[in-house]
């Protein structure tokens, strides 16, 4: 919207680039951290990312959508939907998935 920057329109929290990682981790053949929810403790394929009940926004330490379940929800993974100064990792289970679909699927 003409007038408004990046700090205040409706994506203020996702203005550095991160968007763009996640999208591509997409790509690679990742799913979202709550995928599955905590029914499913891979419901994002990955078994050392743990299960997520519920979209996360903003950066909430401890955050714990399914308590009965080991380990918070995942609020600096990449592939979840905290604001951009939230997110800095993706996990090794992650990182082994994305160069197995890679090699598997999308290398040519």
């Amino acid at each position: 919207m003409p007038g408004i920057t990046a700090e205040q329109g409706a994506f203020a929290d996702w203005n550095q680039g991160h968007i763009a990682v996640h999208e591509t981790g997409h790509w690679f053949g990742l799913n979202h951290t709550f995928a599955g929810g905590c029914s499913d403790t891979v419901g994002d394929y990955v078994t050392d990312t743990p299960a997520q009940g519920t979209t996360v926004y903003g950066c909430p330490a401890n955050s714990d959508s399914c308590p009965s379940l080991p380990g918070t929800d995942p609020i600096h993974n990449f592939m979840g939907y905290t604001s951009d100064d939230c997110t800095n990792e993706f996990t090794p289970g992650q990182k082994d998935r994305m160069f197995k679909m890679f090699y598997g699927y999308r290398r040519t």
